[in-house]
């Protein structure tokens, strides 16, 4: 398999937009639509030799076996028609496995990614990543490799930033910190590497500016502070307290606020975070199928830990979690199954509990996807459900 995309006669472009270029030439890959997902693992596991049981069971895990592998059988065939012609086949077919051929005359820009970050050439695997892994498909496992990969490339441009800081290039260290923002919007220890370099280069307005348009969008669209950490970052520049003052260690995103909670506030924390970022009480009474006292006393601890909070327009929702990335925390604690699971008793709840509500049809479609797939929210994101929520 070929490292260098310029001299390779198939490159595989996974990353962002699907594409394929034979030859010089876009390539157009035609052929029915898990013939794709078939493609991707493959390429995805190049250095295994797949069982076909193992490859039948990844791509269709709710079939039968007899009926999984035979839809294998058949989206084996229509891969190798959809593939270019080639004297070295793409991929090798036996009788009990399937595997990428590494000898074919193949770039794909996931491994190239890859190669660059385990042999230190970060520039490199930087410009390799164009967006997220096969973002039209939602297989349990790929949502799985996605989110690996996003979390590797985030953190590459941490480090891309901090190198560039380290050398004094200004310019480049604001662009990585531009391309994480772009990423994930909502990371404060971004903002504040993104504040220092700017009060490093001379401009100290530019840096209280970043924070005050943060600031402003926080408080307007999660009804929520910034961390002090960031807050204490700002008044050093305003004040002009020096730069030693910028270089408190980075605040990181949540890792497990809840690990200290009660098992009951645990537990209602993960399923309100199922209902959205904001919730209402009644849908998570049903949910929980707890009395009065337990659900209040969990509650409470929720708020006294100042991981939830009452809602500011408590017209439409009860409560609310203090900071998206709580919200993610919480989402995160149920495994995926019971998260579908959840999703589908909301949406019946919702129907039932408030089925004249003008945002009713948008938000049982968001719950019936999620219930079919459960995206990885791990990353600090919010899933869709819990975006529209805010509007419920």
């Amino acid at each position: 398999m070929k490292s260098d995309a310029a001299h390779a006669v198939f490159r595989i472009h996974l990353f962002a937009q699907t594409r394929f270029v034979f030859d010089g030439n876009p390539f157009k890959f035609s052929a029915p639509p898990r013939t794709l997902p078939l493609l991707a693992y493959l390429v995805m596991h190049r250095a295994a030799y797949l069982t076909r049981e193992q490859i039948a069971f990844a791509l269709w895990p709710d079939d039968k076996e007899d009926e999984a592998r035979e839809k294998l059988r058949r989206h084996i065939y229509h891969l190798r028609r959809a593939l270019p012609r080639s004297e070295t086949p793409w991929i090798v077919v036996e009788d009990r496995t399937v595997r990428w051929n590494e000898r074919a005359d193949a770039w794909i820009d996931v491994n190239a990614f890859e190669t660059c970050l385990s042999a230190a050439r970060m520039d490199e695997a930087a410009q390799h990543y164009q967006g997220d892994l096969l973002p039209a498909l939602y297989d349990d496992w790929i949502l799985a490799a996605r989110e690996r990969f996003r979390s590797r490339y985030l953190a590459l441009l941490v480090h891309l930033a901090e190198e560039a800081s380290r050398r004094g290039d200004v310019h480049g260290g604001a662009s990585f910190v531009h391309r994480l923002l772009a990423e994930d919007p909502w990371r404060e220890d971004a903002l504040r590497q993104l504040m220092r370099i700017r009060y490093k280069a001379g401009d100290r307005a530019g840096a209280i500016q970043a924070f005050r348009h943060f600031e402003e969008r926080l408080r307007c669209e999660m009804r929520c502070e910034v961390m002090p950490e960031t807050r204490a970052l700002r008044d050093a520049i305003a004040g002009s307290r020096g730069p030693a003052r910028l270089h408190a260690p980075p605040y990181d995103v949540i890792s497990d606020p809840f690990a200290e909670l009660s098992a009951k506030a645990r537990r209602l924390a993960e399923i309100a975070a199922t209902i959205g970022v904001s919730f209402d009480i009644e849908i998570l009474r049903e949910l929980c199928g707890w009395n009065e006292c337990d659900l209040l006393d969990a509650l409470d601890e929720l708020q006294d830990r100042r991981l939830v909070r009452e809602s500011p327009s408590r017209a439409t929702f009860d409560y609310e979690f203090s900071h998206r990335l709580v919200y993610a925390a919480a989402y995160a604690l149920a495994p995926p199954e019971r998260r579908r699971r959840r999703h589908r008793r909301i949406a019946r709840l919702l129907q039932r509990l408030h089925p004249n509500h003008p945002q009713i049809t948008h938000l049982l479609t968001l719950h019936r996807q999620q219930a079919e797939s459960v995206p990885a929210v791990a990353r600090t994101s919010p899933g869709p459900v819990g975006v529209v929520a805010n509007a419920y």
